[in-house]
């Protein structure tokens, strides 16, 4: 079932993934590895180090994984940010 919310959050991540200046990319790269360390240690042992301890919901391997690799936190601000720039609006920067 297609909800309003659920099409909104797909037209965010069109938006921002149309606003990516690629040759901006290789610039910054190098200073995006840090990224890296949370993505795959910090984010999945917090996740498996809060969940663990909940007994009653008895968590299946499968679904502490989903947990780890799926959020969608910082999308909004960051497409709002995004449009800010592509405008140019008064210290967007």
């Amino acid at each position: 079932m297609l909800t309003t919310a659920f099409i909104m959050r797909m037209f965010i991540f069109i938006l921002l993934g149309a606003q990516v200046d690629f040759s901006l990319m290789g610039r910054y790269l190098g200073g995006g590895w840090p990224c890296l360390i949370f993505m795959f240690i910090a984010r999945p042992l917090t996740v498996f180090a809060c969940a663990t301890p909940d007994r009653r919901t008895k968590w299946d391997i499968k679904e502490l994984l989903f947990m780890c690799w799926t959020r969608e936190t910082g999308v909004i601000p960051a497409a709002l940010a995004g449009m800010l720039v592509g405008m140019k609006a008064p210290a967007a920067r």
